[in-house]
């Protein structure tokens, strides 16, 4: 992948964006695909739509990448300074421990940390456990009192878990949110690669970079009821089985950097998905494909159930330790992912139909 594009996906990681606190990332993103789409805008939400326009009555499709993250909501004080929150989308509470924690006030990022009490301290069961709930953790950024505390965060501070992103060997990174700033990067991409052959394109491209997504996938509904495209993907991540500690036979067989994955099954559209594989297999890719049981987990879900209804499928990469600050991708695979999906959106004829 171009080295510019590997940097905005970097901006993009290192942009703070927890599910509704958004805003941040998605100017980036709008800067991003402007110069491409022959128009942006921005729903009542905060999801950012770009549209790249193919041939008049011809078929749409509509790509959905949210850029929201994970992350904490200041809600409690105490007389100490010491700041309690609730989880922003889903977290295991030991993932939190002696982690550092950037918070987004009016007055810009306040550091802290996530400590626990000394082992040397703990006791009994507390000294053996494994559980911990994140309701009993607290932030610590060094106020000596609730007073001082309050004047820097206020209740209702959201903030991000870890640092940025970590290149590691092999063309491998670690970061906080792939999950998922992949996906509103290759939404961003994909037209980005179609816009540069436009002469070539016939159906309609709708690129959006979703929010609230974590929170119970919001507004990728309202996005594909307002759009009423012919088909929808969903951009995401999914587990990949190549650690120590998983089980094949339980998850799949999906190692990290072996490929674009497209899931199918019972919420899928088959043609959809037969599509999104041809194209990728000229372009001379290895496509796994994932099976899933009728739930995607992803912006496919609401998308499927608008107005009289819409073929779905999700294209994802394999992302190791999700839903924590370290999560492992690999970029290659990304930018094969990028390429199927503009292959298959440059093969979309003006006919296509991706209904039963």
């Amino acid at each position: 992948m171009d080295a510019k594009r590997v940097a905005f996906f970097y901006d993009l990681l290192n942009t703070p964006s927890p599910s509704g606190y958004e805003q941040d990332v998605q100017a980036l993103w709008r800067s991003d695909v402007a110069p491409h789409a022959d128009d942006v805008r921005t729903n009542s939400h905060g999801s950012a739509i770009a549209t790249l326009r193919g041939a008049e009555g011809g078929p749409s499709i509509l790509l959905l990448g949210h850029c929201d993250e994970i992350g904490l909501l200041v809600h409690y004080i105490d007389d100490s300074g010491f700041l309690y929150f609730k989880c922003i989308g889903g977290i295991d509470g030991p993932t939190l421990v002696n982690q550092q924690i950037r918070l987004m006030t009016p007055k810009g990022l306040v550091r802290g940390v996530i400590g626990r009490m000394a082992v040397h301290l703990l006791k009994g069961d507390d000294r053996d456990s494994g559980k911990i709930e994140s309701s009993k953790l607290y932030v610590d950024i060094g106020a000596r009192s609730r007073e001082e505390a309050e004047a820097v965060v206020p209740v209702g501070t959201p903030g991000v878990i870890g640092g940025d992103v970590m290149p590691l060997l092999n063309g491998r990174i670690a970061a906080r949110d792939v999950d998922n700033k992949f996906g509103c990067f290759v939404a961003a991409e994909v037209l980005r690669r179609v816009a540069a052959r436009k002469k070539d394109l016939v159906a309609t491209l709708i690129s959006a970079s979703t929010v609230q997504e974590e929170c119970g996938v919001w507004d990728a509904r309202s996005v594909a009821y307002d759009c009423q495209p012919t088909a929808a993907i969903a951009i995401d991540v999914t587990h990949a089985s190549d650690t120590p500690d998983d089980d094949k036979k339980r998850d799949g067989d999906f190692p990290l950097g072996k490929g674009p994955i497209i899931k199918t099954g019972v919420l899928s559209s088959k043609k959809l998905v037969a599509a999104i594989r041809d194209a990728g297999v000229k372009a001379g890719l290895n496509v796994r494909i994932k099976a899933e049981t009728g739930r995607h987990g992803t912006d496919a879900d609401p998308s499927a159930a608008v107005r009289a209804g819409v073929p779905v499928t999700t294209v994802a990469c394999a992302l190791r330790y999700m839903h924590t600050s370290v999560e492992v991708v690999e970029i290659e695979e990304i930018d094969q992912v990028c390429t199927m999906l503009a292959e298959f959106v440059l093969s979309v004829s003006i006919g296509a139909n991706y209904a039963p």
